[in-house]
């Protein structure tokens, strides 16, 4: 197969482009890369020394550990795109989002010196002049950032999240890669699949550029703070918009136990059960109520506090819900409840996306049968976030997929779900989603509801009115000039375009040969011109040429395979 490069990569782009697909041959992804094309982007003098080989240990081990691997290995970039890609169950299987949500990115701390360098570019200052104390040592570094402890002036502890130098150029050079990596498997490989890899690397994209500003996280401190304020079983940290800038975020320092260090929360004399129920009212209150979440709830971003408060940490990932959102969500999972297989699809058909054909018909007849087999044993058994996956599966079959919103709002409730279940082997989700779910049902049914969307509904049938005519009236003078033009796009027919191309040149050929035999019959009887063993030159030079021709098209039609 000719190996085809694309220019626009510098030679650092095409030497880490070519590390990148050597570590996951490495870790067993060699034939994806191969199946991908990728490794045809490099060119020839780099692709002759590539190896997409790995050995018989590395393949032994489960998929999701070896991506997991692999992302480590890679980088920054790549442990956020396996973080974030753990909150898609409708893209990877459920056992590799698992895998993936074990990723961590714990590396050495960058010096002190550098820490003061950012100070002064970001705030002006040094740290010893913007605190009363400022440990140099971290308490934690991470690939992206690193946390110091300091000392307000008013003697109150904060943390000091640091953006690690260079972290932005190094995520920007590898965004880049990924982007010409998607574009090149959408327009070189022939994928059996709904997704989009453009769209899903401009998500990634649109989501670490998020996180790497932490003005976004602050303000998501500052709203979530304000939602929780009169809640008196949750505890939002305090956060300082004066020490803090795009890479710099000055927070309250928590002196709390991670939700996870049961031994230790029992020998403190917590209420375990009375913590789980305090998590998941907390995010329940968050997806229902505020249509405002925390998209990475996990055991290491929730500490306890004394008196059980819940107190979560690590505010970057965050997303929001309009009503519509929460009111498919509560249809979703009424619809659960009371086993409605096609208000389950209409509402699932209603918020998903899909490039495929979809047989409605067997989505529901899917649907109803899991409702009648398994829903029940999955409520009793107290397994809320076990169900909602397995409807994210039946989507997966029929190449169903949720906006990114709704794939972390489901994470989000799996996780607490889980994390209340190792706090009280009891606990069950039901029982505490059902008041929410029904209070946002019997809202949407409210006076005041319905008297709001009666007037946006006729607010915007009076706009549709008001432009209308002018709408119409300037389609017919575009009519009237003939400078009316339709905009027409095509999808799926490249490979059809080829045939016909490469039928169309056949056929040229096949015309061109024919004309050529013909022609050189006639110049052989009309005997005419000069000769060669006694024959017209001009009719034997045609009929080589048209020998020629014909053995060409023969080989081309047998190399291909298609007759």
């Amino acid at each position: 197969m000719p190996v085809i490069h694309v220019g626009g990569l510098t030679p650092r782009d095409i030497t880490r482009l070519a590390r990148i697909l050597t570590i996951l041959g490495r870790h067993g992804f060699g034939e994806v890369v191969q199946r991908l094309r990728l490794h045809e982007s490099l060119p020839m003098r780099v692709l002759k020394g590539l190896r997409l080989i790995s050995n018989q240990e590395v393949v032994s081990l489960s998929l999701g550990i070896r991506l997991r691997n692999a992302l480590t290995e890679l980088g920054p970039t790549f442990v956020k795109l396996g973080q974030i890609l753990s909150t898609r169950p409708d893209i990877l299987p459920a056992e590799i989002c698992m895998d993936l949500s074990d990723l961590q990115d714990k590396v050495d701390p960058f010096p002190i010196e550098q820490v003061r360098t950012i100070f002064l570019e970001e705030l002006g200052r040094l740290p010893e002049d913007v605190f009363q104390r400022f440990d140099d040592q971290p308490a934690a570094a991470a690939s992206l950032s690193q946390v110091h402890k300091a000392l307000l002036h008013d003697s109150r502890t904060v943390a000091v999240k640091i953006q690690r130098p260079g972290a932005r150029a190094k995520i920007e050079a590898d965004l880049g890669l990924l982007r010409f990596a998607a574009q090149w498997i959408h327009d070189h490989a022939s994928l059996d699949t709904w997704i989009d890899p453009i769209a899903l690397v401009s998500e990634f994209q649109r989501s670490i550029r998020r996180e790497l500003n932490f003005q976004n996280e602050l303000r998501h401190i500052q709203c979530f703070r304000k939602n929780f304020d009169r809640v008196p079983t949750v505890h939002v940290p305090d956060v300082f918009k004066e020490f803090s800038s795009q890479r710099i975020l000055t927070m309250e320092w928590i002196d709390g136990t991670s939700v996870d260090e049961l031994a230790e929360l029992k020998r403190m004399g917590m209420d375990l059960p009375r913590i789980a129920l305090n998590g998941a009212r907390a995010v329940l209150k968050q997806i229902f109520q505020d249509g405002f979440f925390h998209a990475d709830p996990h055991p290491g971003n929730i500490f306890i506090l004394p008196g059980e408060l819940v107190c979560f940490l690590d505010y970057g990932m965050a997303a929001s819900l309009d009503p519509a959102d929460a009111d498919a969500i509560a249809d979703i999972i009424a619809a659960l409840f009371s086993k409605n297989a096609s208000r389950i699809a209409k509402v699932i058909l209603r918020v998903t996306e899909s490039q495929m054909k979809l047989d409605r018909a067997a989505l529901e007849r899917d649907i109803r049968e899991y409702l009648f087999l398994e829903a029940d044993e999955v409520i009793k058994g107290m397994r809320f976030g076990q169900g909602l996956r397995q409807v994210t599966d039946l989507m997966h079959q029929h190449s169903l997929q949720f906006p990114p919103r709704f794939t972390l709002l489901l994470k989000s409730l799996a996780t607490i779900e889980r994390v209340g279940h190792e706090l009280d082997p009891d606990f069950d989700m039901v029982p505490v989603t059902r008041p929410y779910v029904t209070r946002l049902i019997k809202k949407r049914y409210s006076l005041k509801r319905i008297l709001t969307d009666l007037r946006e509904t006729l607010a915007e049938a009076f706009l549709l009115g008001k432009n209308l005519p002018g709408e119409v009236r300037e389609i017919f003078t575009l009519l009237r000039q003939g400078d009316l033009r339709v905009a027409f796009q095509h999808r799926g027919l490249e490979e059809l375009i080829h045939v016909m191309d490469r039928a169309s040149n056949r056929i040229a050929f096949s015309v061109i040969i024919g004309a050529l035999i013909v022609g050189s019959s006639l110049v052989m009887h009309a005997s005419r011109g000069p000769t060669i063993w006694g024959a017209p030159a001009l009719g034997l030079i045609g009929y080589f040429v048209a020998a020629l021709f014909g053995i060409w098209l023969v080989i081309s039609i047998i190399r291909s395979r298609k007759l």
